[in-house]
């Protein structure tokens, strides 16, 4: 696997920086995959199921499911049609800041799903992120709600290198929307906004 030269870098320093950075460890093939990732062989595992995204920590908890089976239906519905994301190297001297939008989302996780050499991942969330850890950041706009630093460590095994990346020196910054859910008095929430600032 060739990596473009930022994350080449960030590698050798850390290991990885930006949890969503399109391209970071597998091309995107010919055509698009639209379904979690299968295994060669021992034929078809089951489908994974996701709980009810109820609240953002259980937004974040489907996110996490969906990114370790590479599910792109799931991993991409999780995402506001407004989304924006950005990641920010402090460490570079020339680091300028990367933006992303929920269809740079769909192509990294779809990149993800058709890799051959990826064997498994594991994205850890803080155990205070199924607790209640949102909370409202007095410059969002009204409704809006905040989750910080909700992943220890992201642990990708693939042929023939493996990455265990701690996330411990990141900030992170989910920030999700409500919307109601129709004849019902449920509330369903997405992610409008990602940022990731490494020190």
């Amino acid at each position: 696997m060739k990596l473009p030269a930022r994350q080449s870098k960030s590698l050798a320093r850390k290991g990885l920086t930006a949890f969503g950075i399109v391209g970071v460890l597998c091309f995107v093939a010919a055509g698009c995959i639209l379904s979690p990732h299968k295994k060669d062989k021992g034929g078809t595992p089951p489908p994974p199921t996701y709980g009810a995204n109820l609240a953002p920590e259980s937004v974040l908890v489907n996110l996490a499911r969906a990114y370790q089976n590479r599910d792109t239906l799931e991993y991409a519905s999780l995402y506001d049609d407004s989304y924006t994301g950005s990641s920010l190297d402090n460490l570079d001297p020339n680091a300028q800041v990367i933006p992303f939008t929920k269809a740079d989302e769909a192509r990294h996780i779809a990149s993800l799903a058709q890799s051959t050499s990826i064997t498994s991942i594991t994205l850890t969330l803080r155990p205070t992120v199924t607790t209640g850890a949102h909370y409202h950041d007095n410059g969002d706009p009204p409704g809006w709600s905040t989750i910080q630093d909700p992943f220890l460590r992201l642990t990708i095994d693939a042929n023939p290198t493996s990455y265990d990346v701690p996330l411990t020196d990141d900030k992170i910054f989910f920030k999700f929307i409500p919307t109601p859910v129709a004849s019902s008095s449920d509330t369903t929430w997405k992610i409008i906004q990602w940022t990731e600032v490494f020190h």
